[in-house]
This record gives C-alpha cells, sequence and structure tokens, in this order.
C-alpha cells in the first residue's frame, strides 16, 4: 500500500551554461549536522565521562584538557576552547621518554550497508627532530589489537602553534565492531620536543568522504573542463606554495594560468552515492573562494541527469584573500535524494582573469529513516491505530497511477488482510494523495 502525492511535478532543469550564467538560482540554506555516533568537543575542560587516560614512563610529563601555559605557545588552543594537549617543551631537557594515551567510550561502529565509518577530529602537531610522534589508533573490541589509523610525525602538522591544524577525515570502516573504541596517543622519543594537541572528535556515518590526501585525482571523481585548456588541480599549490590544512586540496588558479589564457569554466564531480539509505542527506565541505568581478564557485548536486546550484560564491570572498582564509559550509541536500546522486563543483572565471578557488574534506552523510522504498513499508494492523507519517524529501518508487497525472514523494505501508470481509483505508494528509494497494510481495 502506498500514499503518494498527486500534484504536478515540476522539474528543475539547469543546463551547464545556464549554471555558469544564472547564479542566482542557488540559495543559503540554514546549517544542519547528522548525529554523530560519538563525539567530544572537551569544552567542559575535564575529562569527559567515559574517556580513560594511561600516562606510560616519565611521570612528570605535562599532558592534560585545557589550554597550556607554556609561554612558548602563546596561550593558544586549537579553536580557542580547551583542548587535549601533549606538552614536552615545558618540562625541559633531561627528562625520562613518556608516552601518553587517552581513550574514548566504547561505541556501536556497525551499520547500514553502503555507508563509511569516519572518524574526524583537529589535529595539531610541531616537530623537532621526526623522533617524537602523535598517533591515532583504533581498536574493533575496544580492549585489544589498537591498529594506527593516522600518524604525524617529522614534519608540522601544520605550524608552530596550537591554533596551526588539520581535519583529521580518516575512513575506519574496516575496524568497525559493536564495542571499538579510538586512542589518541603522544610518544616524546626519549628527545627533549614540541607538543601535540586535538579537538573535536567525532565519529559519524557517510556516503561519500574525500579528503584528497592522496594528491591525485581520486577514483570515480571526473575533471571536466567546460572551456578553458586547464582542470581542477589535485594537489598543493606549488605556484603560491599555499595550500588550505597543510595537505592537498583540490584548487583552480585562474590567476596562474595568465591573463592570456582562455577563459575557464570548470567542474569536478564526485563518484554516485546511494542518497536513499536516509531520510536527511547533508553535505560538508570545507571552501575557499577569492571574488574578481564575475568569477564563481558553485557548489552543486548532478541530479535527474541535471546540474542543480545549491550554494554559490561570487562578488565577495569567502572567507578571505588566500587558501588559509577557509570556511566550513554545511548544506541540507536531502530534497535531492535519489540512489545515484553526485555532488559537484563548478568555477568559472566569467571571462576575465581571475583569482582562484578550492575545497577539500568533502564529506556527505545522512540520518533518518523514511519508508519510501516498498523494502521498507511500515506495518500497520487492521482496526489498530492511526500510524502518523512524512512524505516530505520522500522519493516516488514503484508503478506510477494511471488516475492521475503525474504522482511524487511516495510512501509505503504493510498491513495483513483478514480472511474475509471488507477492508478500508481511511488517510488524513494534508496534500491531495492517492492511495495504491498491491498484493504480494516487494519483488511482484
Amino acid at each position: 500500500m502506498k500514499f503518494s502525492s498527486a500534484h504536478p511535478t515540476y522539474c528543475l532543469y539547469v543546463l551547464l551554461v545556464a549554471l555558469f550564467l544564472n547564479l542566482q538560482v542557488a540559495n543559503s540554506q540554514t546549517p544542519v549536522q547528522a548525529p554523530p555516533i560519538i563525539e567530544e568537543d572537551f569544552n567542559d575542560c575535564i575529562l569527559p565521562t567515559g574517556w580513560t587516560t594511561n600516562l606510560i614512563g616519565y611521570q612528570g610529563a605535562t599532558w592534560g584538557i585545557g589550554i597550556p601555559d607554556n609561554p612558548a605557545s602563546g596561550g593558544s588552543s586549537i579553536d580557542g576552547t580547551c583542548m587535549v594537549y601533549f606538552d614536552d617543551d615545558i618540562t625541559g631537557n633531561s627528562t625520562g621518554a613518556w608516552t601518553a594515551q587517552i581513550t574514548s567510550p566504547a561505541f556501536d561502529g556497525t551499520g547500514a550497508a553502503g555507508t563509511q565509518l569516519i572518524l574526524e577530529a583537529d589535529v595539531h602537531f610541531r616537530n623537532w627532530n621526526g623522533s617524537d610522534a602523535f598517533r591515532i589508533l583504533v581498536s574493533q573490541n575496544g580492549t585489544t589489537n589498537w591498529i594506527p589509523v593516522a600518524v604525524y610525525q617529522g614534519q608540522n602538522y601544520w605550524g608552530n602553534y596550537y591554533d596551526q591544524y588539520i581535519p583529521a577525515l580518516i575512513d575506519i570502516s574496516a575496524y568497525a565492531g559493536a564495542n571499538m573504541r579510538v586512542r589518541f596517543e603522544y610518544e616524546d622519543g626519549n628527545v627533549w620536543n614540541w607538543w601535540a594537541a586535538f579537538d573535536n572528535f567525532k565519529v559519524s556515518r557517510s556516503l561519500l568522504n574525500e579528503n584528497f590526501d592522496g594528491c591525485a585525482l581520486p577514483a570515480g571523481w571526473i575533471n571536466y573542463i567546460d572551456s578553458g585548456d586547464t582542470g581542477w588541480q589535485i594537489g598543493q599549490d606549488t605556484v603560491w606554495s599555499y595550500d588550505m590544512n597543510g595537505t592537498c586540496m583540490a584548487y583552480f588558479n585562474d590567476d596562474a594560468i595568465g591573463q592570456d589564457a582562455d577563459p575557464s569554466t570548470v567542474v569536478l564531480l564526485s563518484p554516485t552515492f546511494d542518497a536513499t539509505l536516509f531520510a536527511n542527506i547533508i553535505l560538508d565541505v570545507d571552501v575557499h573562494f577569492r571574488a574578481y568581478q564575475n568569477s564563481f564557485l558553485a557548489i552543486a548536486v548532478f541530479y535527474n541527469n541535471e546540474l542543480i546550484p545549491v550554494r554559490v560564491f561570487s562578488g565577495e570572498n569567502f572567507e578571505g584573500y588566500s587558501y588559509q582564509d577557509f570556511g566550513h559550509v554545511t548544506i541540507d541536500i536531502s530534497a535531492y535524494r535519489s540512489q545515484d546522486l553526485r555532488v559537484a563543483f563548478a568555477y568559472g572565471d566569467g571571462g576575465s582573469w581571475a583569482w582562484w578557488a578550492s575545497f577539500d574534506n568533502v564529506k556527505v552523510s545522512g540520518w533518518g529513516e523514511i519508508n519510501d522504498l516498498c523494502t521498507r513499508a511500515e506495518a500497520v494492523t487492521v482496526n489498530g491505530p492511526c500510524v502518523e507519517a512524512s512524505n516530505v524529501n520522500a522519493i516516488f518508487d514503484g508503478p506510477a497511477d494511471a488516475c492521475v497525472d503525474s504522482t511524487k514523494a511516495g510512501i509505503w505501508f504493510s498491513f495483513v488482510a483478514p480472511a474475509g470481509g471488507v477492508v478500508t483505508i481511511n488517510s488524513d494528509s494534508d496534500f491531495n494523495d492517492v492511495i495504491s494497494v498491491f498484493s504480494g510481495n516487494c519483488n511482484s
């Protein structure tokens, strides 16, 4: 049994050229965030409930939760609030070797097929001679077999002070378990070294995850040149020796290709992902755009074979003049749920010699369930209570009804028919609904 809206279907067809010339079709969106499986920002400045610590070796080591008071660090922290820090510098030379560990509570990392389990954290590490290291480790059972999933060593990540940090975006799907834990570990290497810190820890489910740290076009991504001779670049800008957060990124430097180059319009298109797995779909990405005249950066979705902008930057910088001046953008793309959705990033110089744009740390995540597929039909009981449901963001799955011109946003229910008699189906929807009744299973 399926309830669907009997309204005309208004499709937004946006040609590629329209995306570049009619930027006003994009609108700003209210920031929303998919609920994480576990998260901690340490803003209470104490060890959170369920977290444990362990110090191995020199017991006079300086580490904890807060803002370090080492004069050499200038009172800085990752985001101006309390964080977890490990300060080897302040204790001076000739101290014993030490290793400090802080471990998260156990959490259930199992989840829907087709999704990735993503670990996020803001990380700072100041290097001295490569002997010390900061590691992120994962245990599937939460007690043994700790696997390093990120190691920071041999260079700064990504400056001398705590407020110069990088966002870690790590796929830990291979270690998913019902009682897994994450451990953060600093080892001073038995040498007088500097420090490390982390903050804003989160584990969540993701449909798409790309940080471009492979420094090459990732598998499944398409680099399309609509005009000009140069596409999006993946790496660190060698012309200006700048980047967003110390790692590779996607960027287009229109200034570097020169004023004699042909006008450029380029699109970087993600692989497809199944956006019907959840009711709500959220896109997170770090973005920088330096504006000049009619140049633009558009974030779009490729939906029903059309490129539809969902956020456009044009006319003013976001968030400053250099790649390092980037901002985080969160966009609700639930309205475009489909089984083969893509996200796209389009840059155009507006026909003139312009500046640049970049983006990094792309993540699409989801949450919530919606019964818009037959296989997700919600069971109702004959002569039972009324069942409330919503078809907001629902797709249309199944045979179309011949009694109306068009239908959209269908949701499914199931019931067991009695052996005899008449069944009456009543609805109280706030739209012009169509009720379709089928017998058998979803395959038939």
